[in-house]
């Protein structure tokens, strides 16, 4: 802002889909001389993860930080003939591009992974005008819908706890937050079984950090739990060989981040379910199922 007569930037919150018009309107109520360049952008804050090479005296070489950075996706300059932004109203119009990533919920560590903003960005002589303001981008599902062959069952990760087949029959693979998984759970025990179990499951959302010009983390993703464990079925018996089938329906937290690509970083979602046999020795087998979130 210039004093308390500024410009002003209006645009509407929406949510606007891929292929939708953000109209943006900078209102001037007095003309702004001396103006080096004026436009306006639309963008989003990409937030991700990155390995602090550098030494602080609160972390050393190595340690895991928390970053954003802006990625422009269109601009619209504004007439500034003469180096003077005339007094009125200025429009701007953008189009959402297709493939844009969706804004991220409230809910969760990662809340924060996609904000969509539009930006009037005037650059003079003396102190620059900077306004953002807000709107939500919501995504699609995917059309056609991936087939589950897309998002294979992933299991038998770990030799040690592998002595249970599953098996996930989901009836779809794309979903909006709020609303519920749903299928049925095999599972066909590969060795003699002695004992009870509990089979439960929760959703996992999964963080992969990929910024363009600082050091990504290595090793695994960051994940987060957005809800406790849900059980399934308690006091199951298992027999070599014999399968058994559970329904389940998982109900989907509201709020949460859609599955997202972004430059910087990009986000995914898995139901993972376990097999937790009875007594202090048990052993406990796991397996998880991708999905797709989509928020429109």
């Amino acid at each position: 802002m210039i004093g308390r007569r500024g410009p002003v930037l209006e645009v509407g919150p929406g949510p606007y889909r891929a292929g939708d018009t953000v109209a943006a309107t900078v209102v001037v109520p007095r003309s702004i001389e001396g103006i080096h360049a004026a436009r306006v952008e639309l963008g989003y804050v990409n937030g991700f993860r990155h390995v602090w090479v550098g030494a602080a005296a609160d972390s050393g070489p190595g340690t895991t930080k928390d970053a954003h950075a802006w990625v422009p996706v269109v601009d619209r300059p504004l007439d500034a003939t003469g180096g003077v932004l005339v007094e009125g109203r200025h429009l701007a119009a953008f189009q959402v591009p297709a493939g844009a990533p969706g804004s991220s919920g409230t809910a969760g560590p990662h809340h924060r992974t996609v904000a969509w903003q539009v930006r009037l960005r005037i650059e003079r002589r003396g102190r620059d005008v900077a306004v953002d303001v807000p709107l939500t981008v919501v995504v699609a599902a995917p059309d056609p819908a991936p087939e589950r062959a897309d998002l294979p069952l992933v299991q038998g990760e770990r030799r040690t706890a592998d002595s249970v087949l599953f098996d996930i029959a989901a009836e779809r693979t794309c979903y909006l937050p709020g609303s519920e998984v749903r299928g049925v759970l095999g599972l066909t025990s590969r060795d003699p079984v002695a004992r009870t179990a509990l089979v439960a499951a929760w959703f996992q959302e999964l963080l992969d950090s990929h910024p363009l010009e600082k050091v990504p983390p290595t090793g695994a993703s960051e994940a987060h739990l957005p809800r406790p464990m849900i059980p399934v079925a308690k006091g199951v018996s298992l027999v070599q060989g014999r399968r058994v089938e559970l329904p389940f329906t998982l109900p989907l937290p509201t709020g949460i981040d859609p599955t997202t690509d972004a430059v910087h970083s990009s986000l995914r979602w898995n139901v993972e379910f376990k097999v937790e046999f009875s007594g202090l020795t048990g052993e406990i087998v796991r397996a998880r199922l991708p999905i797709v979130v989509h928020t429109a």
